[in-house]
Formats: structure tokens, C-alpha cells, sequence
């Protein structure tokens, strides 16, 4: 558990992720995308949230298409322009089916919550 981890060791929370490419020259391609950093670590919550709130309205349809983007500020203490990530999701699927890029290019925009 991580309450049971000492503070003097380095640890830091980390959450990520698994994504799998539907176009371009990957196509396929199964990665991994993990954070720790303090834009990162509530974006990839959010998801694993929506994800959730998702399953219980549609269970039939658990995957989120999703696009990574990023958004920034400039940090006043001196360390410049700070990225963070942006996962928009497109549209959820179901499990059988991958979604095509014409499928996904059509999808409604979906707001985020709150």
C-alpha cells in the first residue's frame, strides 16, 4: 500500500495508461503512456473517471478512442513554458471492433465534465 512506503526512499505516485495507435505509420502499435508529474497524474485520473462513468451508462461500449494533445502555461518561477498532457476523448467502442479513422473523424465532440 502506498501509506505503507516510507517517505525517505524517493517514491512518488506514477499512473498511466495503455494506448494502441489506429492510423498513421504506427498502426498498431501497443504503448504505454505513464506520468508522475502534476499535470499528468490528474489528466490520466480524469480519463480512468470518465472511462468509469462511461462503463456504467454503456457498458457495451468500454474504449475510449481517444487523441493526445497538450496544453501549457508559462511557470513564474523561472522555469518557463510547462506542458501538460491533454487526452481528449473522441468516442467510446466496444470491445469486438476497432474503430476506423473515417469512424472516429465523424465522432461528435465530447465535452469535458465540469
Amino acid at each position: 500500500m502506498p501509506e505503507d512506503i516510507p517517505d525517505s526512499n524517493g517514491w512518488e505516485e506514477q499512473v498511466g495508461i495503455s494506448l494502441q495507435c489506429i492510423s498513421g505509420n504506427d498502426k498498431g502499435l501497443v504503448a504505454r503512456y505513464s506520468t508522475k508529474t502534476k499535470g499528468g497524474v490528474p489528466e490520466v485520473k480524469r480519463v480512468a473517471y470518465e472511462i468509469g462513468m462511461n462503463y456504467k451508462t454503456d457498458p457495451s461500449h468500454p474504449v475510449p478512442v481517444v487523441k493526445l494533445k497538450s496544453s501549457h502555461y508559462n511557470h513564474t518561477g523561472g522555469y518557463g513554458r510547462i506542458y501538460n498532457p491533454v487526452i481528449e476523448i473522441v468516442k467510446f467502442v466496444s470491445n469486438d471492433k476497432e474503430p476506423t479513422v473515417e469512424e472516429v473523424a465523424e465522432a461528435p465532440v465530447r465535452r469535458r465534465r465540469g
